[in-house]
């Protein structure tokens, strides 16, 4: 039998099939590319004689990212889709929107700084120990960030930026957020259900609040323009500021750390912030709107948010 009539058959094989087969292959397939993930990542730095932490970690993130994520949003879509480039929102969005996406991202700096404050004293003493894992992890990364050359600079905006606003964007809001659409109607519920999950996998609990709602930011993005590039955009703007900062700025008398922006000390900016952040928000739902000529992402026709 050909190949492609092969794929032609198990294109959309378990489109009709009930939520809970879906849910055991969502669970089932990255599981699968965690394990090989976790297994090459481990040969490649034997094979590589690649010995330091920094490098190690940068070896690990891409395997989790090209193959927990990208290639598991691609099988999954195929398996539950007769038009997966429909179920993951591959495609263009309005231009002036996924610029105005950036921007968004960026207005969002203080809020979400703020509200991390928030989380991290709702922490009790007794999760301590947490607290202590999540800042050895802060270290590791800040080991990454910390004395990179142009070279170092290019490795962690693919690694640390780049792949991870694409390869997550298309699992959770490609992939996940699609794929729940078909079986419930309200968008909402979609979106915040999605957040959710976004926000358990990184395994943060003194940041999870921001990150559910940094998900749900993306999520609206997702529906509202019915394409993935801005939420794409919108993440990777999130997390290249961090290594930009550390490469051009940190360390000079003049710099503003982001992390810090919008907590104690400056309240005046986390209320600006937040109304150019609404009036953005806004502006980008509306340019969604009359983007180029679109059809529905979901098979079914659901509404987009309105």
């Amino acid at each position: 039998m050909k190949l492609k009539t092969i794929l032609n058959k198990t294109k959309g094989y378990f489109s009709n099939d009930r939520y809970w087969v879906k849910a055991l292959l969502i669970l089932f397939i990255p599981a699968f590319f965690l394990c090989l993930g976790h297994i090459l990542s481990l040969g490649i730095c034997k094979i590589g004689n690649i010995s330091d932490a920094v490098n190690q970690i940068r070896v690990a993130q891409v395997m989790l990212g090209l193959l927990v994520f990208v290639t598991s949003a691609l099988i999954l879509g195929f398996l539950f889709s007769r038009n997966p480039r429909k179920l993951l929102a591959l495609k263009e969005g309005n231009g002036m929107a996924i610029l105005l996406s950036c921007v968004v991202a960026l207005l969002s700096i203080p809020l979400i700084n703020y509200i991390t404050v928030l989380n991290e004293s709702l922490i009790p003493d007794s999760l301590g120990y947490i607290k202590e894992l999540e800042n050895k992890n802060d270290e590791l990364i800040r080991m990454m960030l910390d004395n990179m050359g142009i070279g170092g600079l290019l490795l962690n905006i693919f690694v640390m930026a780049l792949l991870p606003a694409v390869s997550e964007e298309l699992f959770f809001r490609g992939m996940i957020l699609g794929t729940i659409r078909r079986s419930i109607k309200n968008p909402h519920i979609c979106i915040w259900i999605t957040a959710l999950l976004f926000g358990l996998i990184h395994f943060q609990i003194g940041k999870i609040i921001p990150i559910i709602l940094m998900g749900g930011l993306f999520g609206y993005l997702r529906v509202w323009s019915k394409s993935l590039w801005l939420s794409i955009t919108a993440h990777f703007t999130n997390n290249v500021v961090i290594v930009l900062y550390y490469f051009f700025i940190k360390g000079e008398t003049y710099g503003m750390d982001p992390e810090n922006i919008g907590t104690s000390g400056t309240p005046w900016i986390l209320v600006v912030f937040a109304i150019l952040f609404v009036a953005t928000l806004y502006d980008i739902h509306r340019l969604a709107k009359i983007g180029p000529r679109r059809t529905d992402i979901e098979e079914e026709g659901n509404k987009t948010l309105g």
